[in-house]
C-alpha cells in the first residue's frame, strides 16, 4: 500500500467559540486503478487526517535571502504570512498585552539598513524597527520616506552593528544567494513586545541603540539576542502594538522585512507571532469522525481502507466525505476528490540498421519486446516494441592489375591508380554499407630503387611490405608477374644511417655561476632542447637541464606574549624582545642568512575596588552577573585577553553597603500647629516619607508619622509592625494590639482624655521548600528563579510590614532521549502504544518520578518503500483442457523472491506448474525481498474453470437427435440460458441447472 502526503489545509468553519476544524488532510490526490491505500484519521499530526484546535502561537519557517536593496526577481522585500483561525468571529485585539511578542530569527551585517513591519488582517500595520538616516536603494517607488523609508526623527548611531553572526558581505552580486559572498550565517532570536512581564534590553529597549550591542569577536559588534523562554532581552517596537487595537485576530498576519542598502546581506530563517493564552477560547470536543464513500471500509476507530475501482479505461474521480461530530452539535464535512488513473498499453513500431538500443537492452535481430513502465501518476503501464532489424554490409576487395589496364572499375567507383580506398553506399533497406578496395598496380618493367633513410624513419613500406632492416645497407629483390605473363623485377637497395640523442642535467648553487656547457654559457635555470645534425645528416637532439639553487637572505618578525618567554629558536634562547642573525645553509648547500626579530606584547593584572548598595544587586560586570554575595567584602577574578590575544587578569574587590529604613512617631497639640520636620510643614495629623542617604551613602527612607492631639476627648488608632515593637507612648509600652486611656494636660493645663488603640500587625519569617522542573521558574517577589539553591529576601505584607522569606529551591531535571529505528513499509511500528506507518520524527511527553515532563523522540525511517510484490499468471483461469500455468515474478525493486504455490517452494524468477485435479482453488503466494531486508507479499487465488459447455448452434424442439448439448464439470452452482432464433429474437430462457427445452 502506498501513502502519498500532499498537504491540503482546509478551514471549514468560523463560528462563535472555537469550532472544530481539520488541521490537515494528507490524502493522495491521484491513485492508480487496482491499488489499495489505508487512511488514518485522528487527533494529532501523526495521522493522514487530523483535527486541529485553536493555537495562540504560530511559527513560519522558510529561510529567505534578503535582497540587498535590489529588485531581485521583481522583489525588494521579504514578506511572509501566517494565519490564525478558530477564535470567535468578532474577536479583536483589545490590549497591547494580547500580542505577547513577535519573534524573528535572522542575521544581517548592518542593522541600520533594515525596516521590519507587521500588518494585521484588516491592513493596518506598524513598524517594529526603522533604519538609520542615510543610504539608498535601487527599489524605486517601493521604499518610501514616510513609512518604509529612513527615519527622519533620529539617527541610528549603531548602523555598524550586526544581527546574529552574519557572513559579512565581501563582494557582488547582491541578488545571487548561491554566490560564495552571500552564504547564510547564524541566526539569532529577536523579539518585540509591549506586553507586561517582559524583560527588556537596556535603556529604552529599542533594538538600534548602541547601548544594547557588544563585541563577540575582534571586529564584529552584535546587538543582543532575546531569550524567548525566559522572556528577557526583548525590544519595544518602534510603533506600539496599541496601533493594532481593533484588528481582527482571525485571518492573515504578515511580516515584512526590507534591506534598504545594496552592499550588505542577510537571511531570515523563521518568524513567529505569539498571542496571550487567555485569548484562546474553550474548544468544542470531538465526539466522533468518519469517512463516507462506497470505496471506504472502516477497519478500526482510526483506520480506513480505500479500495478504488480495479479497472478504469479513462481518468475517473472518486469523492470522499470527511465528517466530524463535536460537542457543540456541529457536523463538519470536507469533500476530497481523488483521481483514479488507468494503466496504459502502448505499441511502438521501429526499424533499425544492425542494432537498436531500448531501455538498456541492445537488439541485433528483429523481435518483439515489452517493458513495464510507470505513467506520470506512477501507474503500471506496458509498452510493446515491434522491431525490424536490417543489416548493413561490409565488403573487402584486394586486387592487382598491370599499369596498362588502368582505369580500374570496381562496380562502385572507378580508380586510376594504386591505393587503399573506402566507399560508403546505402543498401535497399536504407542501411549504410562499406566497401574497402586495396588496389595494387604492377609496372611491366624491371626497376632499381636506391634509397637512404635515418634509423628513426623505419619502418618504410614498399609494395605494401614493411622494411625494418637495421643494417647499414640491405637490398630486396621482388620478382613479379603481370596479368599477361611478363616477368618484372624490382631491386630495392636501402641504406640506414644512425640517430643520436643526448640528455645532460646539471645542478649548481647560485654563487658558482656562470656555467659553460654545450658551447653555451648559462646564468640561470634552463630546460632546453637543442637540435643537432650528426655526421650522417640525421636529426639528433641534446636535452640540457640546468637547476640553480639560490642563496637566501631572509628576515621575519614574530610577536609573543611576555609570559611565553623564554622562547628557543635555532639554538638561540630569547628571554626578552630582540634581534638575532644566523648564518645557515640551504639543503642544497647554498649560503643563507636568517634574521629573526622577536617582539613582545604585555600582559596585565588589574585590581578594581568598588562598592555599591545592596539594593543595586545583582551587578553585571564583564558579561558576568554577580548575585548577592554571602559576605560584605568579596573578591572576583576574571581572565580576559588583550587585543593582542595575551591572557590578563582582572580582580574585582566588591564591598556591599547596607540600606536602612526608619519609622518616626511624633505628636503635637493642636495649638502648636503648624509643625515642622525636615523643612516640611504639617498642619494636621499625617504620614510623610522622606528619602535620604545613610552614613554608608545608600538610599534610605524615613517614614514620619505625626499625630496632632486636641484639647478634648480624642480617640486614636495607630499601628506598628511587630518587628518594630516594643514602642512606648506616655510611659506605656506596647507589644501587641491593645487599647488604653490616659489623662493628659495641654500646655495651658487643660485636661485631655485620650483613647489610644494600637494595632500591631505581624511580620513574618517564613521558610519555603519548593521543587520545580528545569524548564520552569519560580517567582520570588518580582524575581524569577530557575537555579537551585537557598535564597533570602525581604517582602512587605499588605500592612507594609517587612517580612523575611527563606526559600530552598530544588530543580528536578527533564530529559530528552532519542531513538533511531527502521522498519519495513509493510510493517506497523509500535512506539509507546502509538502505531506509525510513515517515516518521520515523533515525540512523546513522559512524566518523570518528579513530575517533570520528559521528551522521547523517535526518528523512524521506512525501508523497502519502493518494494512491490507482483506476479503475472497466465492463464488466469486454467481449464480442464489446459491445466498448465506459467507464473512470472514482475515485482518492482526486488532482489530475490520465494514462491509458495501449493506444496511447491522455489526461488526461481519464473516457474510453471500443472493445476491439481483435486483442488477447487490454488493459492499462489509470492514473497519479494528488497536489498535493505524488507519483504512484500502478493497472494493470488487461481481457480480452474471446471465447467465445459458443449452446445450446438441450432436446436430442433422435441427431436433429441439434433439436440446434442452437454455440460462437463461438477462445480456449476447456477446456470442461465437464453435461446434466440435466426432473426435474433429471444424464444426461450431459463436459469435452472436442471432445466431444458
Amino acid at each position: 500500500m502506498r501513502r502519498l502526503l500532499i498537504m491540503l489545509a482546509l478551514l471549514l468553519a468560523t463560528l462563535t467559540g472555537a469550532a472544530q476544524t481539520f488541521g490537515a488532510i494528507n490524502l493522495p490526490t491521484d491513485m492508480c486503478a487496482g491499488t489499495v491505500d489505508t487512511f488514518s484519521f485522528g487527533l494529532n499530526s501523526e495521522y493522514n487526517i487530523y483535527v486541529d484546535t485553536t493555537t495562540t502561537s504560530i511559527t513560519r519557517a522558510d529561510r529567505a535571502f534578503l535582497p540587498d536593496g535590489e529588485q531581485c526577481n521583481g522583489q525588494c522585500s521579504y514578506s511572509s504570512p501566517i494565519t490564525f483561525s478558530g477564535f470567535a468571529t468578532n474577536a479583536t485585539i483589545t490590549s497591547v498585552n494580547d500580542i505577547r511578542y513577535v519573534r524573528l530569527n535572522m542575521e544581517h551585517s548592518f542593522i541600520g539598513d533594515i525596516y521590519i513591519g507587521l500588518t494585521c488582517p484588516d491592513g493596518r500595520d506598524i513598524a517594529l524597527m526603522k533604519w538609520r538616516g542615510s543610504g539608498h536603494s535601487s527599489c524605486t517607488g517601493s521604499v518610501t520616506q514616510d513609512h518604509r523609508g529612513w527615519s527622519s526623527t533620529y539617527s541610528n548611531t549603531s548602523s555598524g552593528t550586526y544581527f546574529g553572526i552574519a557572513y559579512d558581505y565581501t563582494g557582488y552580486p547582491a541578488c545571487d544567494s548561491t554566490a560564495p559572498n552571500n552564504q547564510p550565517g547564524t541566526g539569532w532570536n529577536y523579539c518585540w513586545s509591549n506586553a507586561g512581564g517582559i524583560g527588556y534590553a537596556s535603556q529604552d529597549g529599542l533594538v538600534y541603540r548602541n547601548a544594547n550591542s557588544s563585541y563577540i569577536g575582534y571586529d564584529q559588534k552584535v546587538v543582543d539576542s532575546s531569550n524567548v523562554a525566559a522572556l528577557t532581552n526583548f525590544y519595544h517596537p518602534d510603533q506600539s502594538f496599541s496601533n493594532l487595537i481593533g484588528c481582527p485576530i482571525n485571518g492573515q498576519w504578515t511580516i515584512e522585512v526590507i534591506d534598504a542598502f545594496h552592499q550588505d546581506n542577510g537571511y531570515i530563517f523563521e518568524w513567529e507571532m505569539s498571542l496571550a493564552q487567555y485569548l484562546r477560547p474553550s474548544p468544542c470536543q470531538l465526539m466522533s469522525h468518519t469517512i463516507i464513500a462506497p470505496e471506504i471500509e472502516q477497519i478500526s476507530e482510526n483506520e480506513f481502507v480505500f479500495t478504488p475501482p480495479a479497472v478504469v479505461t479513462t481518468d475517473t474521480t472518486v469523492y470522499l466525505t470527511l465528517r466530524l461530530f463535536n460537542s457543540c452539535d456541529e457536523t463538519i464535512d470536507s469533500v476530497i476528490a481523488i483521481n483514479i488513473h488507468p494503466a496504459k498499453s502502448t505499441n511502438i513500431e521501429e526499424s533499425a540498421c544492425d542494432s537498436y538500443q531500448w531501455y538498456n537492452n541492445t537488439f541485433t535481430e528483429s523481435t518483439q519486446a515489452q517493458v513495464h513502465l510507470r505513467t506520470r501518476y506512477s501507474c503500471d503501464s506496458l509498452v510493446t516494441l515491434n522491431l525490424t532489424v536490417n543489416y548493413s554490409a561490409e565488403t573487402s576487395i584486394i586486387d592487382t592489375i598491370v599499369e596498362n589496364e588502368l582505369p580500374y572499375i570496381s562496380g562502385v567507383e572507378t580508380l586510376t591508380e594504386a591505393g587503399e580506398y573506402s566507399f560508403t553506399h546505402e543498401t535497399t533497406a536504407g542501411c549504410d554499407s562499406l566497401v574497402d578496395i586495396n588496389l595494387t598496380v604492377w609496372l611491366n618493367v624491371a626497376d632499381t630503387v636506391d634509397t637512404t633513410v635515418c634509423r628513426h624513419q623505419l619502418p618504410i613500406y614498399y609494395n605494401n611490405s614493411p622494411l625494418t632492416t637495421t643494417e647499414a645497407v640491405d637490398t630486396f629483390i621482388f620478382n613479379l608477374f603481370t596479368w599477361h605473363g611478363a616477368d618484372s623485377t624490382v631491386y630495392l637497395a636501402t641504406k640506414v644511417n644512425p640517430d643520436n640523442d643526448t640528455v645532460i642535467a646539471d645542478e649548481v648553487v647560485q654563487n658558482s655561476l656562470p656555467v659553460t656547457n654545450c658551447g653555451f654559457t648559462w646564468t640561470n635555470n634552463i630546460d632546453t632542447v637543442m637540435p643537432r645534425e650528426n655526421m650522417y645528416g640525421c636529426d639528433s637532439m641534446v636535452h640540457y637541464t640546468l637547476v640553480v639553487w639560490p642563496n637566501v637572505d631572509f628576515s621575519f618578525d614574530t610577536t609573543v606574549c611576555i609570559n611565553q618567554l623564554p622562547l628557543a629558536w635555532k639554538n638561540h634562547t630569547f628571554s626578552d624582545a630582540g634581534t638575532v642573525t644566523l648564518d645557515l645553509q640551504t639543503v642544497h648547500g647554498a649560503d643563507s642568512t636568517v634574521t629573526l626579530t622577536m617582539n613582545t606584547n604585555p600582559v596585565y593584572a588589574v585590581v578594581v575596588d568598588t562598592s555599591l548598595c545592596d539594593n543595586l544587586l545583582p551587578l553585571v560586570y564583564l558579561d558576568s552577573t554577580i548575585q548577592r554575595p554571602q559576605a560584605k567584602f568579596t573578591s572576583y577574578n576574571f581572565m580576559l585577553q588583550t587585543i593582542e590575544g595575551c591572557d590578563s587578569a582582572v580582580t574585582l574587590n566588591l564591598t556591599v553597603l547596607p540600606t536602612s529604613d526608619t519609622t518616626i512617631w511624633d505628636t503635637t497639640v493642636q495649638n502648636n500647629l503648624p509643625h515642622m520636620f525636615r523643612s516640611t510643614s504639617f498642619s494636621a495629623s499625617g504620614n510623610q516619607e522622606f528619602h535620604t542617604v545613610n552614613t554608608a551613602g545608600c538610599d534610605s527612607a524615613i517614614y514620619y508619622n505625626l499625630q496632632v492631639w486636641f484639647n478634648d476627648t480624642v480617640r486614636l488608632d495607630t499601628s506598628a509592625c511587630s518587628n518594630h515593637t516594643p514602642f512606648e507612648w506616655h510611659g506605656e509600652t506596647f507589644t501587641a494590639t491593645t487599647t488604653t486611656v490616659q489623662n493628659l494636660y495641654n500646655i495651658h493645663g487643660a485636661d485631655s482624655i485620650v483613647f489610644l488603640h494600637a494595632y500591631i500587625p505581624p511580620a513574618y519569617d517564613t521558610s519555603l521548600a519548593i521543587e520545580i522542573c528545569d524548564n520552569h521558574w519560580y517567582n520570588l517577589g518580582h524575581t524569577q528563579i530557575s537555579t537551585p539553591g537557598h535564597y533570602d529576601t525581604t517582602l512587605r505584607t499588605i500592612e507594609r510590614c517587612d517580612s523575611v522569606v527563606h526559600l530552598d529551591l530544588g530543580v528536578n531535571p527533564t530529559f530528552r532521549q532519542d531513538f533511531n529505528d527502521t522498519t519495513c513499509r509493510t510493517s506497523a511500528y509500535v512506539f509507546f502504544d502509538s502505531v506509525y506507518r510513515h517515516s518521520g520524527i515523533y515525540t512523546h511527553n513522559i512524566p518523570t518520578v518528579d513530575g517533570c515532563d520528559s521528551l522521547l523522540v523517535l526518528h523512524l525511517a521506512l525501508k523497502g518503500v519502493d518494494l512491490l510484490a507482483k506476479a503475472q499468471i497466465s492463464p488466469l483461469m486454467p481449464t480442464v483442457e489446459n491445466k498448465h500455468i506459467n507464473l512470472r515474478d514482475v515485482s518492482e525493486h526486488a532482489i530475490d523472491r520465494l514462491w509458495l504455490v501449493g506444496a511447491l517452494e522455489s526461488h526461481q524468477k519464473n516457474i510453471s506448474i500443472d493445476y491439481p485435479d483435486d483442488l477447487d482453488s490454488l493459492e499462489a503466494m509470492l514473497i519479494a525481498y528488497s536489498d535493505d531486508g524488507c519483504a512484500d507479499t502478493a497472494i493470488n487465488i487461481i481457480r480452474m474453470d471446471n465447467a465445459v459447455l458443449y452446445a450446438p448452434n441450432a436446436f430442433t424442439p422435441n427431436q433429441t437427435d439434433n439436440n446434442r448439448w452437454s455440460l462437463v464439470g461438477m462445480q456449476i452452482a447456477t446456470l442461465e440460458v437464453w435461446i434466440y432464433n435466426r432473426e435474433g429474437l429471444l424464444v426461450y430462457h431459463y436459469d435452472d441447472v436442471e432445466g431444458g427445452w
